[in-house]
């Protein structure tokens, strides 16, 4: 099998070259005919899985320790003393006022403008946040029907006394999977309904702090409590049902 040396220095000088480390670089999900990165785009994959770096369809992979790989590539990187949050970007559309009753998810993020997206990982974010004494929450968004994917990580989080929040927007249906089914044209699947599940009483039951949201008002209120709390906090938020398109037309 032939080889070929990577200059992977030529990729740290440069913030507009990305990285992927550890993990697989495409996960098909959905398949789409078409380029996999940007016309120019140039790829590096850091992986200690050689399965990953030979399925990977474009760009280069780097086999070996991740670790070390990463601690070799910050003596590369410059010094930076100055750090400021990125330009928000701008909604896609003005919302109503006042807001809908259910909210819609666009009216539950933009009551929170300033928080980030992902869970269970944020579980581990917030343990090092806690290992490292900082005082920083850590906010994670979901639904309620990814939440029973990972809602273990509730117990997680509680038995650490973490400073977490879970921003659930409880819509009572896999509309993800709808989505999926319109677009592979599959009508009619079952079991992607999800009514009378209980988030608050959930979160209860694996020891967080449990409530509901209903309007903007008392999302600012539940959020500003929870930030206060000695523990981690679920915050159910009713939402409208709405059909997005998983590929923009």
């Amino acid at each position: 099998m032939a080889t070929q040396q990577i200059n992977v220095q030529r990729w740290s000088v440069t913030s507009t070259k990305p990285f992927e480390i550890g993990a697989q670089i495409f996960r098909y999900y959905p398949y789409l005919a078409g380029e996999y990165i940007p016309h120019g785009t140039e790829l590096l994959q850091i992986t200690s899985d050689p399965n990953d770096a030979g399925a990977a369809a474009v760009g280069h992979s780097l086999l070996g320790d991740t670790k070390l790989t990463l601690e070799s590539l910050i003596q590369l990187v410059p010094q930076n003393t100055e750090t400021s949050p990125p330009t928000p970007l701008p909604a896609n559309a003005p919302l109503p006022s006042p807001p809908n009753s259910p909210l819609t998810a666009n009216e539950a993020f933009a009551a929170l403008s300033e928080l980030r997206r992902n869970t269970p990982a944020a579980v581990g974010i917030a343990l090092a946040q806690q290992k490292s004494r900082s005082s920083r929450a850590v906010i994670a968004f979901i639904g309620d029907g990814s939440l029973q994917y990972s809602v273990q990580s509730l117990y997680t989080a509680a038995q650490h006394h973490l400073r977490l929040i879970y921003i659930v927007l409880c819509n009572d249906e896999y509309a993800t999977l709808k989505e999926f089914a319109v677009l592979e044209n599959t009508p009619n699947v079952p079991a992607l309904d999800l009514p009378g599940l209980d988030i608050v009483s959930t979160a209860k039951g694996f020891g967080c702090i449990g409530v509901q949201a209903k309007t903007n008002e008392e999302l600012k209120i539940a959020f500003a409590a929870a930030l206060k709390a000695d523990g981690p906090t679920v915050i159910a938020i009713p939402i409208k049902r709405e059909r997005r398109p998983l590929v923009p037309s």
